[in-house]
């Protein structure tokens, strides 16, 4: 996950985590627990949501998952990072701090 994440002020938004494989086998993961906060740059969760929000698996696509980052997070001013975590199993971790670029239109 190495693009910045775009939030639209004012809107529902679908945050998408693609391409989650185990390093070893290449193998996509479909099973994994993945979460995801969107914070401050102290790493405070931003109000107007209940932290953290599930990304579910989408079945049609191999180690892909999405959730909802809904309306009414107050996003204020500065910049904030969508935080993912992805727990599969043992061995099988993974996190990200991803600048969110926040636009009005």
């Amino acid at each position: 996950m190495s693009h910045a994440v775009i939030i639209r002020r004012d809107s529902d938004v679908v945050l998408e985590l693609q391409a989650l494989t185990d390093a070893v086998t290449g193998a996509a993961i479909t099973t994994a627990t993945v979460t995801a906060r969107v914070t401050d740059e102290a790493g405070a969760d931003l109000a107007g949501a209940t932290w953290p929000i599930t990304l579910a698996h989408v079945g049609a696509t191999p180690g892909t998952y999405r959730g909802l980052i809904p309306f009414g997070v107050v996003l204020g001013t500065g910049r904030v990072f969508a935080d993912v975590t992805a727990d599969a199993g043992a061995g099988l971790h993974s996190r990200w701090r991803v600048k969110a670029v926040v636009v009005t239109e």
